[in-house]
């Protein structure tokens, strides 16, 4: 990897002595990860496991708009059990119908709050998802697209991809939502649905949209926002992809936070700059089939292609 693409600047010396330390630990690393994840990749029946994952519901519509909207909706609700995720996606998909993007555009906020009124995930409300699919829509409207949105969002933000997202995400919370919600008084849910980056959190469910909307297509993610690069996104970290990513070498932080997410995909891009974020589903569903249990199990771990350079 040149050396145009630095570590983050908290890690020296933190976890590194030295830029060049740090330059060399990550291709060490990315010498002995590629093969493995390539493995792990190679090892999984890719359309089975969609169908375990929330991004399914994005490739049972077909028009862009949907997509995105569908997309927006599937992840800021993938959060709890899996089956708990997918049947809420599903409660909320059966009241908006086949068309979303133009069913909602065609709603009223009050007649949409009064559809999803009986609504509940976890502690997401129908008000809450009301409230997304409104504003989100009405982006749709006024920038011809969401993907039009965050790639002017990206471009004002010189490249930064947290300050482009916290752009992406305040022009959403800040569409117009009277009389049903006083200004500044928009439903609580709503900041939980569509984290800003500003705190210290991954944003977990806010990156994995973005890399279902940049990345692909590929069978999982659809690539629909061309204009934006893959080499740009950041892992969707959350708590057990971040065990896993310990037990890898990728980092010793022990959280699930922003400053993980960085160094994690920092290292991921000394395998893949161009597509740092690729390994992502086939991690992330290690979890979900039970193939990873983050306890030392010779049955499950004697098969695992990661095994060599686990540190469970």
């Amino acid at each position: 990897m040149p050396r145009m693409d630095p570590p983050p600047s908290w890690l020296i010396p933190g976890r590194y002595a030295s830029e060049a330390a740090a330059h060399e630990e990550r291709a060490r690393l990315a010498r002995r990860l590629k093969p493995m994840l390539d493995d792990v990749v190679r090892g999984r029946d890719q359309r089975a496991a969609r169908e375990l994952d929330p991004v399914s519901f994005v490739h049972r519509v077909r028009s862009p708009s949907d997509r995105e909207l569908v997309g927006l909706l599937a992840s800021s609700l993938a959060y709890g059990n899996i089956k708990v995720i997918k049947r809420s996606i599903a409660n909320v998909l059966s009241i908006v119908g086949s068309s979303p993007s133009a069913r909602v555009a065609s709603m009223s906020l009050a007649d949409l709050r009064g559809e999803l009124s009986g609504f509940v995930h976890r502690f997401t409300r129908g008000d809450d998802v009301a409230a997304l699919l409104f504003a989100a829509v009405r982006c749709q409207e006024a920038n011809g697209s969401l993907g039009a949105l965050f790639t002017r969002c990206y471009d004002e933000s010189n490249g930064n991809l947290r300050q482009a997202s916290c752009r992406f995400v305040s022009r959403i919370r800040g569409v117009e939502m009277r009389p049903c919600w006083p200004e500044g008084e928009l439903p609580k849910g709503l900041s939980y649905l569509l984290p800003d980056g500003r705190g210290p959190g991954a944003c977990k469910r806010l990156h994995m949209y973005l890399r279902w909307m940049v990345r692909g297509p590929d069978g999982i993610d659809l690539g629909l926002w061309k204009n934006l690069p893959p080499a740009i996104l950041q892992m969707p970290l959350d708590t057990h992809t971040s065990r896993i990513c310990r037990y890898l070498g990728l980092t010793n932080r022990r959280d699930a936070s922003w400053r993980t997410a960085e160094e994690v995909t920092w290292h991921l891009r000394g395998i893949d700059p161009e597509d740092p974020v690729r390994y992502d589903f086939a991690l992330a569903h290690l979890g979900i089939s039970g193939g990873c249990r983050h306890i030392e199990d010779e049955k499950i771990c004697s098969s695992c292609a990661l095994r060599d350079a686990c540190r469970v």
